[in-house]
């Protein structure tokens, strides 16, 4: 079989019409609650669907940053403190919340990267904690766990770093957990508004459509009037 990386819905429908609907067994996209809008989209969503073909998503914990380590993290911290990964993150992170919530009028600021952070601890952080406390889990438990419950989203791929020998591995933990519990309906409200974003809705985008063609067919002369 074949799996697909990032397929935009145009790319995804091509190739399965260029007859690969019977090999292609899933379509891998990267995206977290720092930007859950980035390739989970309605137009991805329905595509999806249409063609049958699951979405697998990595990227979920944000390289470490949508994790218990650093919930109560006020400051900024240091890029030495964090792993080649976190910094990654951080940095297209910071760039994604400064753009929506700081500085919409404006260019992003390497300066203000701590009032980015700031933004970041005030908003989706409480919300992780507070359900990563009502579920008994931990705050990547909760991350995971949203993305698994995302429509036509079938599985989470995420990546297991080196660790000290002296230190607890958590992952595996964290894992297990994921499948203890399943997240109510305001759960997934307060996260998607702790985002900024509105989940991606087919249903709407259905109806653009239909609007689209009806207008098309009256501009053509096929319509009703």
């Amino acid at each position: 079989s074949i799996a697909a990386r990032n397929f935009t819905s145009a790319i995804l429908r091509e190739v399965v019409d260029a007859g690969f609907d019977s090999t292609l067994s899933w379509n891998q996209v990267s995206m977290n609650l720092l930007n859950p809008t980035r390739h989970y989209t309605a137009e991805q969503l329905l595509a999806s669907q249409e063609k049958k073909v699951p979405l697998v998503v990595d990227g979920v914990l944000a390289g470490g940053l949508l994790t218990d380590r650093h919930t109560e993290q006020p400051s900024l911290p240091y890029l030495r403190e964090l792993t080649p990964t976190e910094r990654l993150y951080l940095q297209s992170a910071m760039r994604q919340w400064a753009n929506q919530f700081v500085d919409s009028h404006g260019d992003y600021d390497d300066d203000n990267s701590g009032r980015h952070w700031e933004e970041f601890q005030g908003r989706l952080m409480p919300v992780l904690s507070h359900l990563a406390l009502k579920y008994r889990v931990s705050v990547a438990s909760i991350a995971l766990r949203w993305a698994l419950q995302l429509e036509a989203v079938t599985s989470v791929v995420t990546a297991c770093g080196w660790h000290p020998p002296d230190k607890e591995y958590e992952r595996p933990r964290h894992f297990r957990d994921v499948f203890s519990f399943e997240l109510e309906k305001e759960d997934i409200e307060s996260l998607w508004e702790a985002t900024g974003k509105q989940p991606p809705s087919t249903t709407d985008l259905l109806v653009m459509k239909d609007l689209e063609n009806f207008e098309q067919q009256d501009h053509d002369g096929n319509g009703l009037f």
